[in-house]
């Protein structure tokens, strides 16, 4: 026996009575989905897209639910079925966007997004994830362009201020980065890697002291971070503190196995300590693991 109660009941006793009703199958889909009944709100997307095979909103709502179980490619089938019966919708094709990127088929992604901005210029998650789509593939006048309009539709927004700093940090253009890292920063004071970018900026800056601050401030909000440990202990051992750049690159690569830099740089710190041997270990690890990513040895 069911015990519920509001919306829930009300949905139970319409399909008791008729159970081709593709809308409160989709209803009572949403409900379950709240509720995080994810398996038993698709079961209800399905059969009110059975039911109704071109209702756009059913195929959305069980492509968002599909996602969610990491159902990507089924997901997508569904977003793709629910934009032809309605081409306009930017809600679905910026979620069929974000489905694509999920499973790495961004610039796929990016034409999603496009369309959803195109179609809703006051959407802002199109603007947002079109900024790091384009950003993860280099294409740094799109980025900065996107997460300008983000931030133009959300001003204060400090997800948007720290992509369009790595945007322009990107670009080549490091003191503006400053600006908008500062800026995410005031908005979110904890906002760990934003510390850890403005610290990137400030280095490229050559503003060493200011930058180490950055990194330590990233830390102090979030100690996962295997950037700020690796940049951190590049200026520690640039400013000839060995043990402490040691300590920052071992942080680094139990965060980041694998990390070929980090092993060549604890290597040389290793090195500058006069310890030849564990410095040769970790040379060798490090060109390793540059061989395996097709990276020339070092001469």
């Amino acid at each position: 026996m069911r015990h519920l109660s509001g919306p829930e009941n009300i949905l139970w006793a319409i399909l008791e009575r008729n159970p081709d009703a593709f809308l409160a199958h989709n209803n009572l889909g949403i409900e379950l989905k709240l509720e995080g009944r994810l398996d038993e709100a698709i079961a209800h997307y399905r059969e009110a897209v059975r039911i109704r095979p071109d209702y756009a909103e059913g195929h959305s709502n069980l492509g968002l639910a599909l996602f969610a179980k990491g159902k990507d490619e089924e997901g997508i089938s569904h977003y793709r079925v629910a934009l032809k019966s309605e081409p306009g919708n930017a809600v679905v094709h910026n979620n069929l966007g974000v489905a694509l990127a999920h499973i790495g088929r961004t610039p796929e992604a990016i034409e999603q997004y496009r369309i959803a901005a195109r179609l809703d210029p006051g959407y802002l998650d199109p603007a947002l994830n079109l900024g790091f789509a384009c950003l993860r593939l280099g294409r740094f006048p799109e980025a900065i362009a996107s997460y300008e309009r983000a931030i133009l539709l959300l001003p204060d927004n400090a997800n948007a201020e720290n992509g369009l700093g790595l945007a322009l940090a990107g670009a080549g253009r490091p003191a503006e980065a400053v600006e908008h890292y500062q800026k995410a920063l005031r908005t979110n004071p904890a906002y760990a890697e934003a510390h850890c970018n403005l610290g990137a900026a400030l280095g490229a800056l050559g503003r060493y002291d200011l930058a180490e601050k950055e990194f330590e401030a990233a830390l102090k909000a979030d100690d996962r971070l295997p950037d700020a440990h690796y940049n951190l202990g590049l200026i520690m051992e640039a400013g000839r503190r060995f043990p402490e750049a040691v300590a920052q690159f071992e942080a680094t690569l139990r965060l980041r196995p694998g990390f070929a830099d980090a092993e060549l740089q604890w290597g040389s710190a290793l090195q500058s300590m006069g310890r030849a041997g564990e410095a040769q270990i970790h040379l060798d690890n490090g060109a390793r693991l540059q061989s395996d990513h097709g990276v020339p040895a070092a001469p």
